[in-house]
């Protein structure tokens, strides 16, 4: 079925930022990912993940990919 081969989550909240020699700023972070099994033993991944931009700085964005081997 669908649901043993597929796996997904979503996060999101705020975040504390507190860099050297500045003020900390809250910013709002998240992210999402998805697992796919290819195999019994292989499964591959993806994440895409955001923070706003803390004290005025611009946004930032990510991604991960890769896969995950069970022996």
């Amino acid at each position: 079925s669908l649901s043993e081969t597929v796996g997904y989550y979503v996060q999101g909240g705020p975040s504390i930022v507190s860099p050297d020699g500045a003020e900390s700023d809250t910013v709002f972070s998240g992210k999402a990912g998805a697992s796919v099994a290819a195999t019994e033993q292989l499964s591959i991944y993806g994440e895409v993940s955001f923070a706003t931009g803390a004290n005025g700085a611009d946004n930032g964005y990510g991604t991960k990919a890769g896969a995950t081997f069970r022996f």
